[in-house]
């Protein structure tokens, strides 16, 4: 109640008003001995609007802990834009964006095992717009480095402390 008050004076809090809240989901994408990638959603209080969702991820080298880039996933000198256009004409046909959500500093994306999923916020909606590219489908424009034979997928256990590795 007192963040409540502190971040929204303007909405000017009685008793009876709902406390301030704040919750981060986790949900692993994939994680195996190459790639720890997980997609964060945050639920938190916007004034009187109610509830926003916000969405976050980040993709690690599991061997080096590094944060990777999508320059590390996809070929120097690749254009997301007309691919990921593409995918969202033909999956959310009605959906409409902002050219700059493509821009690729704004993009929030994971890895997964056949891709690459990249997430757009849906107006109010607490579930992300998901567009996925595919290895199988655009092979010419990823890098290779990140995804194996199906039987190299396996988490295999490392002889080091992984996660102090990955949250340092």
């Amino acid at each position: 109640k007192k963040m409540a008050e502190e971040d929204y004076p303007e909405d000017e809090f009685t008793e009876s008003d709902a406390t301030y809240g704040y919750v981060r989901d986790l949900y692993p994408v994939r994680t195996d001995k190459q790639i720890f990638s997980v997609l964060s959603r945050d639920l938190y209080y916007e004034g009187k609007s109610g509830e926003r969702c916000r969405f976050e991820a980040v993709t690690l080298d599991v061997e080096t802990g590094k944060e990777l880039t999508l320059g590390d996933i996809f070929k120097s000198g690749t254009d997301l834009t007309p691919i990921l256009t593409t995918e969202l004409q033909e999956n959310y046909p009605t959906f409409t964006y902002d050219a700059q959500a493509l821009v690729e500093e704004n993009l929030i994306w994971t890895v997964g095992h056949k891709g690459v999923s990249v997430y757009f916020a849906g107006k109010d909606s607490d579930q992300p717009i998901q567009v996925l590219v595919t290895y199988e489908e655009y092979p010419d424009v990823f890098t290779g480095n990140y995804f194996p034979d199906e039987c190299e997928l396996f988490f295999e256990e490392l002889e080091v402390d992984y996660i102090r590795l990955l949250t340092n």
